[in-house]
């Protein structure tokens, strides 16, 4: 029994390790195919999480979140308003109708009290006096330039459309960009008041001829002050091709705020201004003689009244306060869009759209200014631009402009611009004339409120 022992022992224990060894090769194999597939298992597990998440915000978003347009607006208590919902709030508000400087807005469950910059005595006199029989289109606006508050804006589309002409850079700029192509003359070149300009032929065309520099009996010689009060459209196409070039135009284009976004309460859309690499389309951007440089009134204004800020354009505000439940929620702060120009040359500009008032073309307009109460106290200037649309018989008309106190701080940016039908009505130098002497004869405007 002994020896059959010890020989069962040597025939059943080598078995019996054998058989434990496959069972460890069997759970070591299970385990190394568990670790490979780990990541395969993680990844579905994510994905069924998103997948759960996702059918809970698809439900969510389509029975229980508001409109994509109130979603910004509506939350379940009063919080501050972001100053980017502004456009979009008001987007469909046609604030240039206002005469109050209130008003009453419902954005879904919200209702907003709003409190504008607008100067309700200068709507009202603007709104009254446009001349609806010749006008397709009206636009004004007038800024104080230290602080970019818009005080009026007032806006007439005979064609009916629900939109605001006053933001609309549809309209070819003219002459008006002469007050730009005038800045980089001064900033770049040292052009001054005094500086001698000629021109050969006639003085609103722009022929190729003209743009030569050549002096003989038939040149015309002048100053620049005065090639610019009488807008001389020779002297500036020269000043385009001869000096600024395009990269020149651009530079200047652009801190002045063409092509560029510029930071409003309402929708607002870039001022184009092409230029091509042709000296003689520098010449006519410089001087305006086309109808692919467009501006909206509001840039206009804008425009000036960097002019009349040292140089500084402001970026420009309407609306000054948002209220929910008697609670602030939204301040307008003020802020610098960009400095154009140095003070310096702010300071020339301004001289030479003096001389457009005392004696270019907006002398006729402004004949009666020594013997008015109100605007013989007041320095006056301004640029006026007109081109004609024949396809559409149209007559653009413009009017860009500033007055400030001879003894006192208050100043007064503005911009009125015209489309006349097939007849010439009041014309756009007119309305600036009438903001002047309402928005200077009111003791409670000040430019610091």
């Amino acid at each position: 029994m002994f020896k059959r022992s010890k020989l069962n022992t040597r025939i059943y224990a080598p078995t019996h390790r054998w058989r434990n060894y496959q069972v460890k090769l069997r759970k070591q194999s299970a385990q190394e195919k568990a670790i490979r597939r780990l990541p395969i298992y993680l990844m579905a597990l994510v994905v069924l999480i998103g997948l759960t998440k996702g059918a809970f915000w698809l439900y969510d978003w389509a029975f229980l979140k508001p409109q994509p347009a109130q979603a910004e607006l509506e939350t379940a208590s009063v919080q501050p308003l972001d100053r980017k919902i502004l456009p979009k709030l008001l987007a469909n508000t046609q604030l240039t109708d206002i005469t109050r400087e209130t008003f009453h807005l419902n954005a879904g469950t919200r209702k907003y009290r709003i409190a504008t910059s607008i100067m309700p005595s200068l709507q009202q006199v603007i709104t009254d006096n446009i001349d609806r029989k010749y006008a397709k289109y009206f636009g004004f606006v007038a800024i104080e330039p230290e602080t970019g508050k818009i005080i009026a804006m007032v806006s007439f589309d005979k064609t009916g459309a629900d939109s605001n002409v006053c933001t609309r850079p549809d309209f070819p700029a003219a002459s008006l960009i002469k007050i730009v192509t005038a800045a980089a003359a001064i900033e770049e070149y040292g052009f001054r008041r005094t500086t001698p300009v000629s021109f050969n032929g006639r003085k609103y065309t722009l022929y190729k001829s003209q743009l030569k520099n050549r002096d003989n009996r038939y040149t015309n010689h002048m100053t620049f002050e005065e090639s610019f009060a009488d807008s001389i459209n020779p002297v500036f196409g020269k000043i385009g091709i001869h000096h600024l070039k395009k990269s020149g135009l651009e530079k200047y284009a652009k801190a002045f705020g063409f092509n560029r976004q510029i930071d409003f309460d309402l929708p607002l859309h870039q001022s184009p201004l092409i230029i091509k690499d042709e000296p003689y389309n520098w010449a006519e951007i410089a001087c305006g003689f086309n109808r692919q440089t467009l501006i909206s009134p509001l840039h206009a204004a804008l425009l000036v009244s960097g002019v009349l800020n040292d140089g500084r354009l402001m970026a420009p505000t309407l609306i000054q306060t948002v209220r929910e439940d008697n609670q602030l929620v939204y301040k307008s702060q003020r802020h610098i869009l960009n400095q154009a120009v140095s003070a310096d040359t702010a300071n020339r500009l301004k001289k030479l759209m003096n001389a457009t008032i005392s004696g270019g073309t907006a002398r006729s307009a402004f004949r009666s200014t020594r013997r008015d109460d109100i605007l013989s106290r007041l320095d006056i200037g301004g640029k006026t631009g007109s081109i004609n649309n024949n396809p559409l018989h149209i007559k653009y008309d413009w009017f860009a402009g500033f007055a400030e106190e001879t003894d006192g701080g208050k100043k007064l940016a503005v911009a009125a611009f015209v489309a006349h039908k097939e007849y010439i009505g009041t014309r756009a130098a007119s309305y600036a004339k009438l903001a002047f002497q309402e928005y200077f004869s009111n003791p409670e405007t000040d430019s610091n409120v």
